[in-house]
């Protein structure tokens, strides 16, 4: 399935070409300390949501990256994200658009840490409401110390049905 760059607007990739787009790799791009993966299945509305509370960080936003793994919606969900670009929203974020044939969540976030460029992998779905300091602290929690993983408490947006973490994050 093609990429589509927001962050440079270029349109389509497809991973089975020989060389990354330019702006993936070049010199004024520097990698990101952390990869922000968001898997979405059929929710294109909290998609949008989630990116504009990404947006809304407090953190520099040159340290991280989004990653976002459409994982074969029904409605082709990052065409509403595209729309968005396109419009000129999300002009703070490096994003990246990745849309795959329907193969699960755990599916769909291994692939967004196989696409993603920084050391630090966070893992959030579109359902998840992240405050402004989400980003910032999870960077803090790493700095100084040899932590592989870092935890902390969920909220899920008002109206979702609460899922065990087991199975939103082994499903």
């Amino acid at each position: 399935m093609p990429w589509w760059c927001a962050t440079c607007r270029r349109a389509p990739w497809s991973p089975g070409s020989l060389a990354w787009p330019a702006c993936r790799r070049s010199a004024d791009m520097p990698t990101p300390e952390l990869s922000v993966v968001v898997a979405t299945y059929n929710r294109p509305e909290s998609l949008l949501r989630i990116l504009r509370e990404l947006e809304a960080q407090i953190c520099d936003p040159s340290r991280f990256e989004v990653v976002v793994v459409d994982d074969g919606s029904l409605e082709d969900t990052t065409a509403k994200v595209r729309q968005a670009v396109a419009g000129g929203g999300f002009g703070r974020l490096t994003l990246e658009l990745y849309r795959q044939p329907n193969g699960g969540a755990a599916r769909a976030r291994q692939k967004g840490a196989e696409l993603a460029r920084g050391a630090l992998v966070l893992f959030v779905d579109d359902d998840m409401l992240l405050p402004p300091e989400f980003v910032a602290s999870h960077l803090a929690a790493h700095e100084g110390h040899t932590r592989r993983v870092v935890m902390g408490r969920l909220r899920s947006a008002p109206g979702l049905a609460e899922m065990p973490l087991f199975e939103r994050f082994y499903a």
